[in-house]
């Protein structure tokens, strides 16, 4: 494994696409909980990246953007959020949503 700070991103996300609004938003709970449990994420990147995605989420679920399926991803969120209390977090969790 190598670690390095001269890649600023390596994903682009596209507004739309085929993954339902639910399971995005699950994933970006689940997965960076999942990372820091698995020992390859810091917790303070994690933390930032699940919580800035919530709190958008959260924000703009009531008036959302016509192409982004802001309410869809709350309830991944949320979802996620409660596989975490209940200690039953893991990514393939998804493929059950």
């Amino acid at each position: 494994m190598v670690r390095t700070n001269y890649f600023g991103g390596v994903h682009l996300g596209v507004k739309s696409g085929r993954t339902s609004g639910t399971r995005l938003g699950y994933s970006q709970i689940a997965n960076p909980i999942y990372l820091v449990a698995k020992g390859t994420m810091r917790r303070s990147p994690a933390a930032k990246m699940a919580l800035t995605n919530f709190i958008a989420n959260l924000v703009k679920s009531p008036v959302p953007e016509a192409y982004i399926d802001r309410r869809g991803r709350l309830k991944g969120n949320l979802l996620a959020l409660i596989d975490v209390l209940r200690g039953a977090n893991h990514p393939t969790r998804i493929l059950e949503l």
